[in-house]
């Protein structure tokens, strides 16, 4: 079992690293944005951004996208 682990680990380690840093290069400066022009159209755009892509369940999103993948744009024939 701790082989399998082991094999694996790298592959998760690096899904997680990559995600950690693509969250905090999106959400620190976007919170810096959004601090400095409080109470713009932009601070009330991208709060409702915000919000609506919080409430979309992750295997809702993941279906929308392999559709416009698979369907509109062709990206992932293979799949088909």
């Amino acid at each position: 079992m701790s082989t399998l682990i082991g094999e694996r680990l790298h592959i998760s380690a690096f899904f997680g690293i990559t995600g950690f840093l693509l969250t905090y290069l999106v959400c620190i400066p976007l919170g810096i944005s959004k601090a400095i022009k409080n109470g713009s159209r932009f601070d009330i755009f991208s709060s409702v951004f915000v919000f609506m892509a919080y409430s979309i369940p992750g295997y809702i999103l993941g279906i929308l996208l392999l559709v416009y993948l698979l369907v509109h744009d062709h990206v992932l024939p293979f799949l088909i």
